[in-house]
């Protein structure tokens, strides 16, 4: 997990990462899944690959932010998990959060100006 006192500036834990894309991809196995079975339709083996590819990648970005904020190995893992259950749901999240904070810096950033 990373630890902001003991890890070097700029490193990476490749550890949490790596259960953040495992974990992602599990929650994006289960997610389609589950909606074969509810819809009772056909299992398709390329669905399942294009659903946990999707939420690899979503698993991953949310690990990348929940490391930065330095949360534990289990909330990486919690919220991996979600986001690729999520699946893409998930990105569209991360920009509105991406362009309400640039926003927020937009106006300090005005206000700065103007003081």
């Amino acid at each position: 997990m990373h630890d902001p006192n003991t890890a070097p500036q700029g490193s990476v834990d490749y550890f949490s990462l790596i259960l953040a894309l495992l974990f992602g991809l599990w929650g994006g196995v289960a997610r389609y899944l589950n909606e074969v079975l509810q819809e009772k339709r056909k299992f398709h083996f390329f669905e399942l690959w294009v659903s946990a590819m999707v939420s690899g990648f979503c698993g991953v970005l949310i690990g990348l932010l929940a490391l930065h904020f330095a949360m534990e190995a289990y909330l990486v893992m919690f919220g991996a998990g979600m986001a690729g259950g999520i699946g893409w749901q998930t990105v569209g999240w991360l920009f509105s959060l991406a362009k309400r904070r640039a926003a927020r810096m937009a106006g300090e950033l005005l206000d700065t100006e103007h003081s």
